[in-house]
């Protein structure tokens, strides 16, 4: 998958969200799905970390339609 959220530490206080080459937004909300599971799955807050290094540029659309 382009986009893959993962705990960073064995404590998961944060979560690096990893982009790999060109991706789509569907790809980006279902990795947005992830990312919220996992952090559902303990009771504090985290830190996001987006790696975009390998990401590509951003797909088609706008992009503040994408972030409701």
């Amino acid at each position: 998958m382009p986009i893959s959220p993962q705990w960073k530490d064995d404590d998961k206080r944060i979560i690096v969200i990893t982009y790999q080459g060109h991706w789509t937004w569907d790809e980006f909300h279902a990795s947005a799905k992830e990312t919220n599971a996992l952090m559902d799955s303990v009771d504090y807050d985290v830190v996001l970390i987006h790696n975009t290094l390998n990401g590509g540029v951003l797909p088609p659309g706008n992009i503040i339609s994408q972030g409701k």
